[in-house]
This record gives structure tokens, sequence and C-alpha cells, in this order.
């Protein structure tokens, strides 16, 4: 038996969040989510196992490229997306 992949999804449109989770619904991947930085980090802080981080660019708060880096800090085996 194979661990699936988890992927942190952060996009502080919901709709967006909701559209990937159905893309990845029949796959071997746990979908977690967030709708900001600060909650992505909060997410990364408090769950491990992270394969990929993906993050829209422009969000209120914290921006995709500066959540990336704090991200990258807490898990620096991770890879990472900006879109």
């Amino acid at each position: 038996m194979t661990d699936s992949i988890q992927i942190l999804c952060v996009d502080d449109e919901e709709n967006i969040l909701k559209s990937i989770r159905r893309l990845l619904a029949d796959e071997d991947i746990e979908v977690l989510t967030a709708t900001s930085g600060e909650q992505g980090l909060q997410i990364l802080q408090s769950t491990s196992g992270f394969g990929v981080i993906v993050s829209d660019q422009r969000m209120p708060g914290i921006c995709g490229a500066e959540f990336l880096q704090q991200a990258r800090e807490i898990v620096p085996d991770c890879s990472s997306h900006q879109c």
C-alpha cells in the first residue's frame, strides 16, 4: 500500500480551491486548502508530509512569493509552484 501525496493549495478564491479538489478527487492525493497565506503557514506548521505546495501570487496579506519563501523555511524538502 502506498501513502497518498499531500498537496497544499493556497488561494483567496474559494472557487479555485474547489475546482482543484474536484480535478484531483479521483487521484490518490490528499488536498488541503487555505484561503490565505497566513492560514497556509498555520497548516504547514501543524501538519506534516506535504509533497507539493501550490500558491496564488496575488492574495491579500501575504503574497504568493512571500508565502512560498516562508513555507520553504517550514518544509524545506517540499516542491512548490506559484501561479
